[in-house]
C-alpha cells in the first residue's frame, strides 16, 4: 500500500530487539529466542533434553537489535473530499536505514504493508506478553 500525507509527529530513535539469548538457570544451556515484529516472549522451556527448568536469565550482550521509529502521518488537505473535515492520521513505523531520513512538516509518500492489530493491544492494557522490546 503507498499513502501521502504529512509527517505531524516523529518519536526518537531506538533499538528494536529481534533475537536474543536466555541462559537456563538450572543446567546453564543457551536458548535462542526470535521476537516476532518486537514481541518480548520469554521461553517457555530449556532447550536441553533432560532439563525441564522454566526459569531464564537474559544474555543482553547476545541481542541483535535494529534501529526503529514511529511516525504520525496525516493526509493532505487538497487529497480530502469533504470540505472542514478533521484530516485522518495513521502511525507508521520505520526500521533500519529509513530511520531518521524525515522530521515533521515533511510530505511524504509512504510504501508499505498494511499491519492490523487488535485495538487492546495496541494500547497495551491486555496481557503483559504483548510489549515491545527495547534496549536502552
Amino acid at each position: 500500500m503507498s499513502v501521502r500525507g504529512n509527517i505531524i509527529r516523529v518519536s526518537a530513535v531506538r533499538p528494536l530487539v529481534l533475537r536474543m539469548s536466555f541462559t537456563c538457570l538450572k543446567c546453564g544451556a543457551d536458548v535462542v529466542t526470535r521476537f516476532e515484529d518486537g514481541k518480548f516472549d520469554l521461553p517457555t522451556a530449556c532447550s536441553d533434553a533432560g532439563c525441564r527448568s522454566r526459569a531464564f536469565k537474559p544474555d543482553y550482550a547476545s541481542a541483535r537489535a535494529v534501529d526503529w521509529q514511529k511516525l504520525r502521518l496525516q493526509e493532505l488537505e487538497a487529497d480530502s473530499a469533504d470540505a472542514g473535515r478533521v484530516p485522518r492520521s495513521l502511525e507508521v513505523e520505520l526500521t533500519e536505514d529509513l530511520c531518521d531520513a524525515c522530521v515533521p512538516g515533511d510530505v511524504v509518500t509512504v510504501g508499505g504493508v498494511v499491519k492490523a492489530i487488535e485495538a487492546e493491544v495496541a494500547s497495551g492494557t491486555r496481557g503483559a506478553g504483548n510489549k515491545r522490546v527495547f534496549l536502552m
